[in-house]
């Protein structure tokens, strides 16, 4: 009885204004009931600029709102343009809005069922009552028309009272632009192996394409601050199984303990982001902070939006302590003569069968010269130097699970 009475009421206060098409929801507030908050002067609009999705052509727009009562209660926003001198009835433009959004259905069924619906990754809104939907313009919705810079609403008649005008619209994405999906982080307790010292902290990251993988340093400093290029430096120096390729930009990254061997691609890209957002600035410029979280990736695998924001979401995995260090070992198996050395060198092993890297770095950490050979119990080659500038540099050799190092000296 009561739940009768109320409809009974509401019939009274808002009495249907019925279309061609039946659409129950096309009612107005009467002129005594409608809020101050529903006026322009009052209402929290939203302006040309903050809307995200656009239908339709031309110089003439209006802004279409629409207000859920049911949790999450909020409004959001669409925008629509058009071109001359005819202006649009408020129907048309919803029309023209749910037939282009496929998230937003507005159903135009009967006198019991109708409902504006929307739904997408994180919202999946309704109507509290069917057919109970209220238009803030002073006309019907199939008469009402719009000029150009105007902004109307419809809403749930549940909760116009207490929710209408009290909310900040949500303006909708574009639903043909893919949404970037968030860039995988790693928390700070996860981290097993730490280079450096001091109270300030940062996580490092690097993923790789072929095979995905991803994997975590953790760098502390002293300083307010450091540039990427020092803390990458400092893990490659203290870690053997990292290195990286540059030439005034990054071309490669490395990683080998002897079981998993990540490497980028030929010709592929690296990119990096700094707290889940792309670094304006290259590795060599881009200073970090206490907290901060700076993650390197191959673009082959990496998701990017139509302004190049990137990000990658495989899992990180955090390093372990490296077992071996930079050091040389008890019985070295190879040898660099003459050193100190200008133009050649030459490198010779004994005792290696497999695989042999050798590369050779400087004292900033960055890889200058890298090559691999195959070595049958021995190994010997001239490297050729001469473009590389006076100073010390390391020689790092690595077959299978065994490194060695030894200091190299061009003047």
């Amino acid at each position: 009885m009561r739940k009768l009475l109320l409809m009974l009421v509401a019939a009274i206060l808002f009495p249907p204004v019925m279309n061609a098409q039946n659409v129950t929801f096309n009612h107005v507030i009467p002129a005594e009931y409608r809020l101050e908050s529903m006026t322009a002067a009052n209402r929290d609009v939203i302006g040309e600029d903050e809307i995200l999705y656009w239908i339709g052509e031309g110089e003439n727009w209006a802004i279409m709102l629409i207000s859920w009562c049911e949790e999450p209660t909020l409004t959001l926003a669409w925008g629509y343009r058009w071109s001359g001198n005819t202006n649009p009835v408020v129907m048309d433009v919803m029309t023209a809005v749910s037939d282009a959004d496929p998230r937003l259905n507005i159903a135009w069924n009967s006198d019991t069922d109708n409902d504006i619906t929307y739904q997408d990754d994180e919202y999946n809104l309704t109507g509290s009552y069917q057919g109970c939907w209220m238009s803030t313009e002073i006309n019907s919705i199939n008469v009402q028309t719009l000029t150009s810079g105007s902004i109307t609403e419809l809403g749930d008649l549940t909760c116009y009272m207490t929710w209408w005008g009290n909310s900040s619209p949500i303006p909708v994405t574009d639903p043909n632009t893919a949404t970037l999906p968030e860039d995988v982080t790693i928390a700070r307790e996860d981290i097993l192996y730490w280079v450096g010292e001091g109270s300030n902290e940062v996580i490092f990251a690097v993923n790789w394409c072929e095979p995905e993988y991803a994997l975590a340093w953790g760098y502390r400093f002293s300083g307010e601050s450091v540039l990427v290029s020092e803390m990458m430096a400092a893990i490659a120096a203290t870690d053997h199984r990292f290195s990286y390729d540059a030439q005034g930009w990054l071309t490669n990254i490395f990683y080998n303990d002897g079981t998993l061997q990540l490497s980028g691609s030929a010709g592929t890209y690296w990119m990096f982001n700094v707290n889940g957002s792309s670094a304006q600035v290259g590795y060599d410029a881009q200073y970090v902070y206490h907290g901060d979280f700076v993650k390197f990736g191959n673009l082959t695998c990496a998701h990017q939006d139509e302004d190049y924001n990137t990000s990658w979401t495989t899992t990180i995995v955090p390093v372990s302590v490296p077992t071996i260090g930079i050091t040389e070992l008890v019985d070295p198996v190879f040898q660099i003569y003459p050193n100190p050395a200008k133009e050649n060198i030459t490198l010779s092993t004994e005792g290696l069968n497999g695989a042999v890297t050798i590369q050779i770095i400087d004292m900033n950490g960055r890889i200058v010269w890298r090559d691999q050979w195959h070595a049958f119990g021995s190994l010997h080659t001239n490297i050729h130097i001469g473009n590389l500038s006076a100073g010390v540099y390391a020689v790092q050799l690595q077959c299978a699970e065994n490194y060695q190092t030894k200091k190299l000296i061009i003047n």
